[in-house]
């Protein structure tokens, strides 16, 4: 073979191999561009998701809020009636003659026009066990009633003192509450379902308030009043998902409110945008002058953000570590939330703090420490995430929190403290120093009451330290409720 013809091929096949690295790294560069993008906008449609998912609940807490603050004031006017010399007064008990039976059945009527009036009641009576009634109470009631009795109350009362529950009348639907004043007087209001249609009036997001069994009592999009919810909705939440669910397109967040009514909030997924033909040609298309750009986003958008990093070291009321509330913080926030409490509140002051912290800190980095401190707050933030509260950080390691426990009955109120505050307790059983880590910790919890034990902020405190100090001194996690005859705390839950 002549040297001419070996360099001629030589030659060509430098070009074969010059152009085939070309086409496998041309290749490369977009396969890299693709999944690059993908798992960017798929990292961006999970951050998307989680945020719509927060969005979603807040506005379904505020959903639920409203209607139980819609019908606390039905229970509240009820309650009225309730401490009225018109519930005090039976026909049936034989004390008042016939001559004076109706006087004084007009002077009951009397009084419950006047405490009704100004509202928009549909009814507003009291009807005793031989059917007779007194009050406002329209044609439709009264011949249910004249039909049905009242023991049709009592059996909807199934031994209970009071009940919200919805009627299909014709004019629309009409949703009643009745209370038990004694065993001869049952208390009955209403009002027809549009009163509450205010509270899911809006585009964009579907709003529903149901009863107990799943009746739609008011609700925008494709909800009807007197209806069950649309299963495409009922079936988004189970046992899986819990009360905020992402799936069939939709996230969605289902609440229940103190009276057994439920709150859904359901918000529609929209087309993720890499997931259409015309955003992988563009991808294609833009792959020169955004490959660079796709991993830089790819990356920012996997980067996770300290507390630290977003918290506001400006901000007086906020502590630079952990991006909660400082005292001065917890004081100012306090004080206006007891200036808008209504009397008969019960609210509790509740300090939290890891045991024999000197001891243990400094075996450990102060950035890790600062993640346990962090752990403790967002354990607490989830325990009463259906609550009233606030949160900060005072004293180093000690978080306090402000929770309201109001009821309308305010021994439940109370019991729900306890049981909460217990439940807590548990909940920091097995609590690593690190995450996932074999080292455990044990924490302390001190709880004083609202208005019980005192009714400033700075008693409160004081008097919910005190009790955890004395939590801190039983072996393991363990919690006390403050009592002032003992100066402390009352032993309530903890290891033995």
């Amino acid at each position: 073979m002549s040297e001419n013809s070996s360099s001629k091929k030589r030659t060509v096949t430098v070009k074969k191999i010059r152009r085939r690295m070309t086409l496998v790294y041309t290749l490369l560069l977009i396969a890299v561009f693709i999944v690059g993008s993908l798992i960017a906008a798929e990292v961006n449609e999970r951050q998307l998701t989680n945020e719509l998912a927060d969005k979603v609940t807040a506005l379904d807490l505020t959903l639920a809020r409203s209607a139980e603050d819609f019908v606390f004031y039905a229970e509240t006017d009820c309650t009225r009636v309730f401490m009225s010399d018109a519930a005090k007064f039976d026909p049936l008990d034989g004390s008042v003659d016939e001559g004076e039976k109706s006087a004084a059945l007009n002077d009951v009527k009397a009084q419950l026009l006047e405490l009704s009036a100004g509202r928009h009641y549909n009814d507003f009576f009291i009807i005793y066990s031989d059917g007779s009634s007194v009050g406002n109470i329209s044609k439709g009631e009264e011949e249910r009633l004249a039909k049905a009795g009242f023991e049709s109350l009592e059996k909807l009362l199934d031994g209970g003192s009071d009940r919200w529950f919805a009627e299909n009348v014709p004019n629309g639907e009409k949703i009643c509450y009745i209370r038990r004043f004694s065993e001869n007087a049952v208390f009955m209001l209403s009002f027809y379902s549009d009163e509450l249609d205010g509270l899911v009036s809006g585009s964009g997001v579907v709003s529903i308030i149901a009863d107990e069994n799943d009746v739609v009592i008011a609700g925008n999009s494709d909800c009807v009043s007197g209806e069950k919810i649309p299963q495409k909705y009922l079936s988004l939440f189970n046992d899986t998902n819990g009360e905020c669910a992402v799936a069939d397109g939709y996230v969605a967040s289902s609440i229940k409110t103190d009276n057994g009514w439920t709150a859904v909030a359901a918000y529609e997924m929209p087309t993720p945008f890499f997931k259409s033909a015309d955003a992988l040609g563009a991808m294609l298309a833009a792959l020169a002058a955004l490959a660079a750009a796709s991993v830089l986003v790819g990356t920012l958008s996997c980067m996770d953000y300290s507390a630290m990093t977003v918290a506001k070291p400006n901000n007086e009321f906020i502590d630079n570590v952990t991006g909660a509330l400082n005292e001065y913080g917890l004081d100012e926030k306090v004080s206006e939330m007891l200036d808008t409490l209504v009397v008969g509140s019960t609210c509790a002051m509740i300090a939290i703090a890891p045991d024999d912290a000197e001891n243990i800190k400094p075996t450990i980095s102060l950035r890790s420490w600062n993640a346990m401190r962090m752990r403790i707050i967002e354990t607490a933030e989830k325990y009463f995430f259906k609550r009233r509260f606030h949160i900060a950080r005072i004293n180093e390691d000690h978080i306090v929190l402000f929770v309201d426990f109001s009821e309308f009955d305010i021994f439940k109120a109370h019991e729900n403290l306890r049981t909460s505050c217990e439940g807590l307790c548990k909940a920091f059983e097995n609590f690593a120093l690190t995450e996932g880590g074999d080292i455990l910790i044990n924490i302390s919890i001190g709880a004083s009451i609202y208005p019980d034990n005192a009714e400033d902020f700075d008693a409160l405190l004081e008097q919910a330290e005190a009790a955890r100090k004395l939590a801190e001194a039983e072996d393991g996690c363990a919690f006390r409720m403050y009592t002032p005859e003992k100066g402390g705390g009352q032993h309530q839950s903890g290891k033995p």
